[in-house]
């Protein structure tokens, strides 16, 4: 029974899941006539599994790079309850830029990944209206388009909350991966009439749109209205037909373009032909893709095949060179009396050849009169010489705490304009290699992000712009910005790897520092920052800067020179803070052995000082002995040189030749070197001490004060050792009887 009911739970949740999209007449989300693959299906891996609100979603793509910012359309009427914008490429777990509609019923479709978002949130949409275009906002993974990775539309419906089947949709039903669909959604846009009182497509009847009121611009994200200029400039003509290209521009792009000749009906174009001797009036507007609406303009074109015709050598209204030379060619039929222009509103005057000599703006009007009398319409002509460059600057923050930051531009009057940028810690020279960032024409930003900047980096930033005279300012001052290096706090730690110091005589040790800080995950993670923001003491030896690992981040080394041997502590800071040791607390030492000794350094004794008396008999022995000394001492390799030398009266200098080189090994005094006598046992009668331990001068000499009374014929003489206090290197060692014995017997 219970699996009869759950089945039949399910079975009616399909059914009425199915019958409410049929219900619905859902359109697929993009144009008419167009065709997208499935690249993603129901139930999925790896995001379209169950549980989830995307079980039964949809993503399509097509063909390479294709499908990149094109229309995404409103599968069904309804609200916008969810519009969000700024989001970038490769965000882990997101939608990016994605655009929830409310359908009534519990039944809501949700858009994602998009490029742009073109609604708001309480904007009433219907099906077919544009809301957005493709992108690869937020987690998009693919390789088919390289310049936009992952380009594609996710699309998914839901029902009171969880996943619902978006079937039939434009009459396809069992969608699967692979498929190729083709949409019946036709495009959306709004009834227009009579533009002279243009009725506001999203407010109520009759209501009339005002140029000044803020409603004719309903910008969501762009507030400026398209501007649209016609081509050709003149007005009057003495031919037909005359071809008419009209050509909008506006940040977010073009919806759409609205003309209307005379009585004429109005049409959507950009081109078309007037025709027919007379006046004619032309009106015409443009709709940018944010449903700003350009006010109506209108022009008036006259055809006089009769009248004469004259041309102006000035086919643009920019330049950047005087003085500018205006030429008027007159043509007619019956010959051409005269040709008359002014400048600016002056005197019309017979001339067809003159110059504008300074910058400024000009406005000239011209016609022409042929022998009959026949005079043709004024016809007018704006031009603008500029010779001034634009005066373009970057600025934004000189230090980031990010690695991602905004920078702003004043592009003055440039009509495009180029970024460039680099790293660099060096100075700034002619070599210094810049790479492209921008290369923009008009927009409606003042602003651009720059991403994924690297820490503790210089970056530096320069501008040039060009005007519509081809006038070009040149790259600006370099702007700098220094990203702050990972923040060193409590959390960091650094371990160090240090030698053992030998005996071979080294004064000098190079340790390696290996820095890591924590991140937002708690992850260990090397510190890459500068080499100089990490240092060291150690109790006043001298030590080198630590230097970066070459290649290798959070890695640093450092060399520490004592010649002195002992155990010496080390601290580390990181931008003036001190940082944990090896993750413990427990500081870093630093040990020097032995400094400066080599390994065939011998030992003498040598005999010598006052008041000594030395005794030995087969049956006693009394020794008193004071300033003994033992004499520390190395082989040392010496090169003597024997010379001829003379003075050379041209050169007025004194020459030597070597004649022989004689190379030898001698013995030389060390001196400021410890060492000790170890004597075994305690049993020796009148024994000063068992430890006598002294200090080498300047001559290599340790003194020595022995005072001995032994008188026992049954003395047992015990061992002694002679060592180097810093490493314990034995020098001399033996029966104490044997070393007293060896003693020279003073005269």
């Amino acid at each position: 029974m219970k699996k009869i009911f759950l089945f039949s739970s399910l079975f009616i949740f399909l059914v009425t899941t199915l019958c409410l999209a049929e219900i619905l007449d859902l359109k697929l989300p993009y144009e008419n006539g167009e065709s997208r693959l499935v690249t993603l299906g129901y139930l999925s891996k790896p995001t379209h599994v169950d549980g989830t609100k995307d079980k039964y979603a949809i993503d399509f793509a097509g063909n390479g790079c294709d499908v990149w910012d094109q229309p995404v359309l409103a599968v069904k009427h309804g609200k916008i309850i969810r519009a969000e914008t700024g989001h970038r490429h490769g965000e882990s777990r997101s939608y990016g830029n994605v655009v929830v509609i409310d359908h009534g019923g519990g039944v809501e479709s949700l858009y994602g990944h998009m490029n742009q978002v073109l609604v708001k949130v309480g904007d009433e949409v219907k099906q077919g209206q544009q809301i957005g275009t493709v992108g690869n906002t937020g987690t998009c993974i693919g390789s088919a388009c390289a310049e936009h990775p992952g380009a594609h539309l996710h699309f998914a419906m839901h029902q009171n909350g969880a996943a619902m089947i978006p079937e039939p949709i434009s009459g396809y039903s069992n969608i699967v991966k692979g498929m190729e669909l083709t949409s019946d959604n036709e495009l959306w846009s709004e009834e227009i009439t009579t533009p002279e009182e243009p009725v506001n497509p999203v407010g109520g009847d009759d209501e009339l749109l005002d140029p000044n009121d803020p409603i004719w611009h309903r910008g969501r994200g762009d507030a400026t209205p398209p501007t649209t200029t016609v081509s050709p400039q003149d007005d009057a003509f003495n031919y037909f037909p005359v071809s008419v290209t009209l050509t909008a521009v506006d940040p977010s792009g073009i919806k759409e373009t609205w003309y209307k000749l005379d009585a004429d009906d109005w049409a959507r174009g950009n081109s078309f032909s007037v025709t027919g001797e007379g006046e004619h009036t032309l009106s015409y507007y443009s709709v940018d893709k944010f449903n700003n609406w350009e006010k109506v303009k209108t022009k008036t074109v006259t055809i006089n095949l009769s009248a004469p015709y004259t041309a102006i050598n000035l086919d643009q209204e920019y330049y950047n060179t005087v003085p500018l030379n205006v030429i008027l060619t007159a043509t007619d039929a019956q010959g051409i009396l005269a040709t008359y222009a002014r400048v600016n509103g002056g005197q019309f005057i017979a001339q067809n050849n003159f110059w504008l000599e300074a910058e400024g703006d000009y406005t000239i009007e011209y016609y022409s009169k042929d022998l009959l009398g026949e005079e043709e319409p004024v016809k007018t002509r704006h031009v603008v010489i500029d010779l001034t460059p634009p005066n373009v600057n970057i600025s934004g923050p000189a230090e980031s705490d990010s690695s991602d930051f905004t920078l702003a531009y004043d592009p003055d009057d440039a009509a495009t304009w180029q970024i460039e940028y680099c790293e660099s810690d060096e100075p700034l020279s002619d070599d210094t290699i810049w790479t492209p960032w921008i290369d923009d024409t008009v927009t409606a930003e003042m602003s651009y992000e720059f991403t994924d900047a690297s820490r503790g980096a210089t970056y530096y930033f320069h501008i040039k712009g060009q005007d519509l005279a081809g006038n070009d300012s040149g790259w600006s001052e370099p702007f700098a910005v220094v990203v702050a290096p990972v923040i060193v706090d409590s959390s960091s730690y650094i371990s160090v790897d240090k030698p053992e110091a030998t005996a071979d005589g080294a004064d000098t040790i190079t340790i390696i520092a290996h820095l890591f800080y924590l991140d937002d995950l708690g992850v260990a993670q090397p510190y890459s920052g500068a080499a100089t923001n990490i240092a060291a003491t150690i109790e006043n030896l001298n030590f080198s800067e630590f230097t970066e690992g070459e290649g290798t981040p959070g890695i640093y080394t450092a060399t520490i020179t004592s010649s002195t041997v002992g155990v010496y502590g080390l601290t580390v800071s990181v931008n003036g803070a001190s940082v944990d040791k090896d993750n413990t607390g427990a500081p870093v030492s630093i040990e020097f052995k032995d400094v400066g000794i080599e390994p065939e350094t011998g030992l003498i004794v040598y005999y010598g000082g006052y008041d000594q008396k030395y005794y030995h008999h087969s049956d006693d022995l009394h020794v008193d002995i004071e300033s003994s000394y033992l004499r520390l001492r190395k082989d040392v390799e010496v090169t003597d040189v024997e010379e001829d030398c003379w003075y050379d009266e041209v050169a007025e200098t004194q020459v030597c030749e070597v004649i022989s080189t004689d190379t030898y090994t001698e013995r030389q005094p060390q001196s400021d070197r410890d060492v000790t006598m170890y004597i075994d046992g305690s049993a020796v009668e009148n024994l000063s001490d068992s430890i006598i331990q002294a200090t080498t001068d300047n001559g290599g000499y340790a003194e020595f004060d022995f005072s001995f009374d032994l008188l026992e014929p049954d003395l047992v003489w015990p061992d002694f050792q002679i060592k180097l206090d810093s490493t314990g290197q034995i020098l001399k060692e033996g029966n104490l009887h044997n070393f007293i014995s060896a003693l020279p017997v003073p005269c």
